[in-house]
């Protein structure tokens, strides 16, 4: 009874895990695109980041898929940013990653 509790947990498990949202998109700061630094997505679930650098007009797209999940936005590198927008902790801007692929246009104000 033992083994079929731990192998149906360890099957919820691997199918969580294979779930995963591509992301890409644009950030701007109060309507004006971002051309140079980096966004981060930082997980309010697993307490990591992953990052991207901003492109011409503000693009990015993360290289890395995401498990869906709610995310916190910041940047770095960018001098005009607002203070608040420059870490996790102080970030109040969030976006929610779906399954599949998801296009964000982050717009900070």
């Amino acid at each position: 009874m033992v083994l079929a509790a731990t192998s149906g947990c360890g099957s919820a498990k691997e199918k969580s895990q294979e779930a995963t949202g591509q992301v890409s998109g644009t950030v701007a700061i109060a309507g004006r695109p971002v051309p140079r630094g980096t966004v981060h997505f930082y997980s309010l679930k697993s307490n990591t980041a992953v990052q991207a650098p901003l492109g011409k007009n503000g693009q990015f797209q993360l290289t890395s898929a995401l498990p869906p999940g709610e995310y916190r936005v910041y940047l770095s590198g960018v001098p005009n940013a607002p203070e608040k927008f420059r870490s996790e902790t102080s970030s109040d801007y969030s976006v929610a990653v779906k399954e599949g692929s998801n296009t964000i246009a982050v717009d900070l104000k």
